[in-house]
């Protein structure tokens, strides 16, 4: 795993720089939150990492040289050399939770999930961005008000808390950097990202389209320029890979997996999935018990 040295990046006169030493109540236990409601306008950067929640209302979040108004749901994942500050709230006020860690510790929580997790976020182009809807807000949420039910001197459970919340967080930070190919477009790596979540995987392709902002015949020109296949081809891989995974971890009968991904002859279905897996699909289950059959996608 990289080391990343932040402090030669924290020299410019004008700007705060923040440490947890100082920042945090309890350091030792290398982890702290708040939850506050008014503009912090000094642009600012910390030897921590910190995750904010905007939890009502709106407000400028600014960082060099861009300004983007965030709302109810937006969550960042502010790197330690991170250069960010609150302006302007809207004229209905705004809350937001931010939750901070050590670099110690963001790491160990990172390597619980991911070896890679770590130096994917640390080396993005911008901060993790991620929206999250009411049952994951609520989660963070109750998980505040638990740990501000706690005693002063409960440390051990206050670090414990503040970590369940950061891997609530990087839960959806992991889903959300799954399907990313650095060499491909924003655009291009959000289109792949909703194309396979399974309530997209039946739509035909002129829906599927109307993710994007572009026309059937251009989305699909710059498709096959940036993945080297057709869209229609790359779609048929991902649901007989879907179909495959399906195989091997339900106990769904071959029809129902079939129309899972779109098939409404299991026959075809059939001829196809064998044209890729050189096994039918009864055949693939069943091997698959025995070994470790790896999909194609």
């Amino acid at each position: 795993m990289k080391t990343y040295n932040y402090s030669e990046d924290f020299s410019h006169p004008m700007m705060k720089f923040c440490r947890y030493l100082e920042d945090f109540p309890f350091p030792d236990t290398e982890a702290h939150f708040h939850l506050f409601g008014t503009e912090y306008p000094k642009m600012h950067s910390h030897d921590y990492w910190e995750f904010f929640l905007i939890t009502s209302g709106s407000i400028v979040h600014r960082q060099p040289g861009y300004d983007e108004v965030v709302g109810v749901g937006d969550l960042f994942l502010i790197r330690p050399f991170d250069r960010h500050c609150f302006v302007r709230p809207m004229e209905q006020g705004y809350q937001q939770l931010n939750v901070m860690v050590t670099d110690r510790v963001f790491r160990i929580l990172c390597e619980a999930i991911s070896p890679d997790l770590y130096d994917a976020v640390a080396e993005g182009e911008k901060p993790v961005k991620i929206f999250l809807g009411d049952d994951e807000r609520k989660q963070l949420i109750d998980s505040v008000h638990l740990v501000q039910t706690l005693s002063e001197d409960d440390y051990a459970n206050f670090q414990a808390l503040i970590r369940i919340m950061y891997l609530q967080t990087l839960k959806h930070v992991y889903y959300s950097l799954l399907h990313v190919n650095n060499s491909y477009p924003a655009w291009l790596n959000r289109f792949l990202a909703q194309i396979k979540k399974p309530e997209n995987i039946l739509l035909p392709v002129n829906e599927l389209c109307s993710l994007t902002n572009f026309s059937h015949s251009h989305l699909a020109r710059l498709f096959k320029t940036y993945t080297g296949k057709t869209l229609v081809n790359f779609l048929m891989e991902l649901k007989l890979s879907y179909a495959a995974k399906l195989l091997q971890t339900t106990d769904l009968i071959v029809l129902d997996i079939s129309s899972k991904v779109g098939y409404s002859s299991l026959s075809h279905f059939n001829r196809v999935f064998k044209a890729t897996y050189h096994l039918t699909p009864s055949e693939y289950r069943n091997k698959s018990k025995h070994s470790s059959l790896v999909p194609l996608l």
